[in-house]
């Protein structure tokens, strides 16, 4: 029985947990992306937050690998959104905060933060399941119908038509290909060039008007963050969260608009000066605000544009030529919602049971994999919009802020806050 040959580009998180998802079905994989993926982006050099549905999905591709990141994370134990100024609770999941796996609340949703050394761990286990490796970059992908396999040779699970060949910069020709996994981030070439559409916001990602930031501090104070509480607040056109990831050390994030600062540092600046110009844009906030930011260590500070696809890019179908996208080269949302590494191993896990345990066509399986993720990545994408819009954005005066902030804070007495945010932690993390 002949299984498929698959090319997975992008050897990053979601590319090795989809090589070792798909070696695990006895697929041929060849993984193709530098050995270092993971740290090129400046995010991916920040810890990294993982939801419990991610955690159940990487369990299911490697228990060792999962058990690992477990061994090493944090579990944020309560989190919520508190006002910018006072540093006041105003809003709180129901029983005070979320919960670790082993606390036994049923239903409970768990948040679990990885230093990006730990990530780079599993990634490079999990890359390391690919039948062949090449350390280069794909330039296109041409269709042979001279290689497809006779009908009689192909597997009852999955049926391929014709093959590919994926043409590499190195000028190695990987050809008889059936599948080809686009798992090369945002900057995606192979959404790029395999695209039925020549429209710029499906084929190429679009600025979202603010930059992201991230550093991790070392308080000698653990009052700053007690009880590995996380908190998010809310101000004119920025936001800022911070993550305990130990009594004494926690990762946060700023995110600056543009129509608020325009001045975007440059490539190369040290994170000294990064970190005291956030301390003068977050001037009068929450004295933790101010502590964190004093206790960040200047090398740990990265930043980026905060960019999104529409959601043509996931739901154009491309796997009717027998592509398939993960991860965020197949949807993208809001940095600060801790949802993208998860959300890699979610897809992986969903395109390796489709490609192993459906007996259907190779196209159907891949479509089936899009239906399926559809729903997920949609809702994402509407919680984007809305912590946006809630956070930076749309409530942009002091009058509009108080506002928004006493309806939180009413909701939080009353109770209904609380069932409110339950319900959106839920839908963020359905399958």
């Amino acid at each position: 029985m002949r299984l498929l040959r698959v090319v997975v580009v992008g050897a990053g998180p979601g590319g090795a947990a989809v090589t070792a998802a798909l070696r695990k079905g006895g697929h041929h994989v060849t993984l193709v992306g530098p050995k270092n993926q993971s740290s090129t982006s400046p995010a991916a050099r920040a810890p990294s937050g993982v939801w419990s549905p991610g955690l159940t999905a990487l369990y299911s591709i490697d228990a060792d690998a999962c058990d690992y990141l477990v061994s090493r994370g944090t579990w944020v134990t309560r989190s919520g959104y508190t006002d910018h100024l006072t540093g006041e609770w105003l809003l709180t999941p129901t029983g005070g905060g979320l919960r670790r796996p082993d606390q036994g609340r049923t239903g409970a949703q768990s948040l679990l933060f990885v230093d990006a050394v730990d990530l780079e761990a599993v990634t490079q286990r999990l890359a390391g399941t690919a039948t062949d490796r090449v350390t280069s970059t794909v330039v296109s992908i041409q269709r042979d119908r001279r290689h497809a396999a006779p009908e009689e040779s192909t597997p009852k699970r999955v049926r391929a038509d014709e093959t590919m060949v994926v043409h590499t910069a190195c000028g190695d020709a990987i050809d008889n290909i059936d599948v080809v996994v686009g798992a090369d981030g945002l900057d995606s070439i192979i959404r790029r060039i395999s695209s039925s559409t020549t429209d710029a916001h499906t084929c190429y990602p679009v600025r979202q008007g603010y930059t992201v930031y991230r550093g991790i501090a070392d308080c000698a104070d653990a009052v700053t963050l007690p009880e590995a509480a996380a908190f998010q607040c809310w101000g004119p056109h920025r936001r800022f969260a911070a993550v305990p990831l130990t009594r004494h050390r926690a990762s946060w994030f700023a995110t600056v608009a543009d129509a608020w600062h325009a001045d975007v540092p440059a490539p190369g600046t040290c994170g000294t000066a990064v970190t005291a110009a956030l301390l003068e844009e977050y001037a009068g906030w929450d004295p933790r605000v101010a502590e964190l930011l004093s206790a960040t260590t200047p090398a740990s500070v990265v930043w980026e544009d905060a960019r999104s696809l529409s959601a043509a890019a996931f739901d154009g179908g491309s796997a009717v030529d027998g592509v398939a996208l993960v991860g965020d080269a197949a949807h993208c949302v809001d940095p600060v919602l801790a949802q993208g590494i998860g959300v890699a191993f979610e897809d992986a896990a969903c395109l390796g049971t489709h490609l192993i345990t459906r007996d259907t066509h190779v196209r159907v399986a891949l479509m089936n994999y899009m239906n399926d993720r559809r729903y997920r990545t949609r809702i994402l994408r509407r919680l984007s919009v809305v912590n946006q819009w809630l956070g930076q954005d749309g409530c942009t005066s002091q009058v509009a802020i108080a506002a928004r902030n006493m309806a939180m804070r009413g909701a939080h007495k009353l109770g209904i806050g609380r069932v409110a945010f339950d319900a959106a932690i839920a839908a963020s993390v359905v399958q």
